[in-house]
């Protein structure tokens, strides 16, 4: 075991830890989870941060099904690459694989994804301030422990990209975000999964998104 995969595992146990006092103290009753792919063994090429896990199953659920609680960072893991097309979730990874550079990344697992909040609602207008302020310092902890080359933030909210921990934030063009986080530059662009703003991964802009992220990512 590296030094990633240590570090890994004790932050894992605290964020099981935490999340399941969270909904002890009754805050939340809803299920969780971060990974959106399969542990990286090293620091990721690509990092992607989604805002959270859509669905409505609750935590008392997964433990009817599991006969376990979260408790290891194996338990935040969705385990397998949930960006790929696949029969649950067809349409959201197919939005996001219309910007070519993207798909590449994707189709050649050269990318790791994690959620911003942990928490599953059926959107993100289900997430309120106090899960933004439970998650966001321990996933601002996990980029750091992760060290990614580079980090593509797939929401543009000004208030939730602050709330990561990101300044200078400014608008490039097409929809997508500019900005500083952890002293490196990253980018955000349209929730591919929110149908609103998934519309803006049309034929027309999603060539746009990828001129901008290709200059950003071929390093």
């Amino acid at each position: 075991m590296n030094k990633l995969q240590e570090e890994l595992q004790e932050w894992g146990k605290k964020v099981c830890k935490e999340c399941r006092a969270l909904i002890k103290e009754n805050k939340t009753d809803q299920d969780f989870y971060v990974f959106q792919t399969e542990l990286p063994e090293e620091s990721p090429e690509l990092l992607f941060v989604g805002i959270n896990p859509g669905g409505s199953k609750r935590y008392s659920e997964y433990i009817a099904e599991k006969g376990k609680e979260r408790e290891t960072i194996d338990d935040l893991v969705q385990g397998f690459n949930i960006y790929k097309c696949s029969d649950a979730n067809n349409r959201q990874s197919s939005t996001l694989r219309r910007v070519e550079i993207l798909r590449e990344y994707i189709e050649n697992d050269r990318i790791t994804g994690i959620n911003a909040c942990y928490f599953n609602t059926k959107n993100e207008r289900g997430l309120n301030k106090e899960i933004w302020d439970f998650c966001a310092p321990l996933t601002q902890e996990l980029i750091e422990i992760l060290n990614p080359r580079k980090i593509i933030f797939l929401f543009t909210d000004n208030k939730k990209l602050e709330w990561m921990g990101i300044n200078s934030i400014e608008v490039v063009k097409a929809h997508v975000k500019r900005g500083t986080c952890q002293g490196r530059e990253v980018f955000a662009i349209p929730n591919h999964g929110w149908q609103r703003s998934g519309s803006l991964y049309s034929n027309e802009n999603a060539p746009k998104i990828s001129e901008i992220l290709s200059e950003y990512l071929y390093f």
